[in-house]
């Protein structure tokens, strides 16, 4: 059996195959993502946009049938229009839709409606172009579609899909313009009659009438909010916006944002020329890892301080090969930092890697003993009977450790055993300590700390 060559794609008078399909609807395109082109006949992934958990990856593309080259370019061209509606075609052409797009899903369903839509009148022996189709070859057209569904809003989306074929013609190749076929009626009333049900009329209120004595109070309530309240409403709001802004040598943010490709270039860049960085490899191979690959995951963190986790990621676009290509020249350059087996399965706790806000690296029982031994050798530091001071400098040399690491939770510092009162009792090393400063000789307080004391009153151990 012998494969046939796909026919050749028709071009269009109104739009160029060089543009991208996600051009003029205000779309934030992810970074190193693919943006499908208008001239691509098969497929168009909408994955450039970012695509919700809640959608799979079938339904946030367009396919189009390739085997008839001018239904091809009508539903790319139906498509084009209503996911860039902004267009400056469109508005030489006096088509004005919304600035906001319609969402994936409902363009696609749309388009699925039309070639349902053209394969009827196909059957019926009806002309291709569907702008020569008289009123009741519509009426038809819709009454064969009300057998098929028993849902009115089905039906109505139908309605509505035709509509929309209609306002688009004028850049749609091969399909005429023409009338309304139901005129001022709307969609879901044109639905209800084709089930026999009580279509909603617009004469009919759908709430009572708000009697004056009711809607006066609430019109001077909303001034009230308007006049009196909202400068104060703004100024909270831009302290609140304020006070959650992170500091310039914090990231943004810990999740992935949107950002150029250019951007991400000039990062890797002035990473990799900075002296003393190195690239992270694997030490041993594991699974599908070869020993001394790259941990692009942990890499691309560092490059991007915490901002993206994929830069290095392979999608059918040369610029992440192309910053590979750096990392391994880099590598050739023997600027590697091997990392333990451990360590590279994320077990460990040495990993290049980058810490967030909110999160800790947490402080050693090393650290804690030498800020004892440092406040006991220092003789300006007072002396007391109880233990209490030197405990309370204690902590503040660990909460200020932890704030210089982004201190953690309480919840947290409990769990490893880092809060104050856990120091005192959980464990050997803190009972240590507490008999170090126990054994603390007198000394005398300063004026300034004497409390009710008369001045060079010596407190001593008891």
């Amino acid at each position: 059996m012998m494969a046939h060559p796909a026919p050749k794609a028709l071009a269009s008078a109104a739009f160029h195959d060089e543009e991208n399909a996600f051009s003029y609807g205000g779309y934030q395109l992810l970074d190193d993502i693919v943006v499908p082109l208008f001239g691509e006949i098969h497929r168009w992934p909408a994955d450039c946009i970012g695509r919700p958990a809640s959608r799979k990856p079938g339904e946030w593309r367009f396919v189009f049938p390739v085997t008839d080259p001018l239904i091809n370019l009508q539903l790319r061209e139906y498509c084009f229009a209503l996911l860039n509606p902004s267009h400056p075609v469109l508005r030489r052409s006096l088509i004005f839709l919304s600035a906001v797009p319609l969402s994936v899903v409902t363009i696609r369903a749309s388009m699925m409606e039309i070639r349902k839509i053209m394969d009827w009148g196909r059957g019926q022996g009806l002309p291709a172009d569907l702008g020569l189709w008289d009123p009741e070859d519509w009426h038809d057209e819709i009454v064969h579609k009300a057998s098929q569904v028993e849902s009115v809003k089905t039906v109505a989306f139908h309605v509505t899909t035709i509509r929309r074929l209609r306002q688009l013609a004028p850049v749609l190749t091969g399909i005429s313009a023409f009338d309304d076929p139901w005129g001022d009626e709307s969609a879901a009333s044109v639905a209800a009659k084709l089930y026999d049900e009580d279509a909603p009329s617009r004469d009919t209120l759908a709430t009572p009438a708000i009697p004056p004595d009711t809607w006066w109070p609430l019109l001077r309530g909303a001034w009230t909010y308007i006049h009196t309240f909202a400068p104060d409403l703004f100024r909270w709001r831009d302290h609140f916006a304020q006070q959650q802004e992170s500091p310039a040598d914090q990231p943004r943010s810990t999740k992935a944002q949107p950002v150029r490709p250019q951007e991400t270039d000039a990062l890797l860049k002035k990473w990799l020329g900075t002296r003393g960085n190195a690239v992270p490899v694997h030490e041993v191979s594991y699974g599908s890892v070869a020993a001394g690959t790259p941990m692009w995951t942990a890499l691309s963190k560092m490059v991007t301080n915490g901002r993206a986790m994929n830069i290095f990621a392979d999608n059918q676009s040369g610029r992440p090969r192309r910053r590979r290509d750096a990392v391994r020249a880099a590598i050739g350059e023997g600027r590697v930092a091997t990392v333990t087996a451990s360590v590279g399965r994320g077990k460990g706790t040495g990993a290049p890697r980058y810490i967030p806000p909110g999160t800790s690296t947490g402080v050693t029982q090393k650290q804690l003993d030498e800020d004892v031994r440092r406040w006991l050798a220092d003789r300006a530091h007072p002396g007391q009977g109880r233990d209490d001071g030197a405990v309370a400098y204690a902590d503040q040399c660990h909460r200020a450790r932890l704030r210089t690491a982004h201190a953690p939770s309480r919840d947290l510092r409990l769990r490893r055993g880092l809060d104050s009162d856990a120091r005192l009792g959980d464990s050997r090393d803190p009972t240590r300590r507490r008999a170090d400063l126990l054994r603390l000789p007198g000394r005398p307080l300063p004026q300034d700390q004497a409390g009710p004391h008369a001045p060079g009153t010596v407190l001593v151990d008891h």
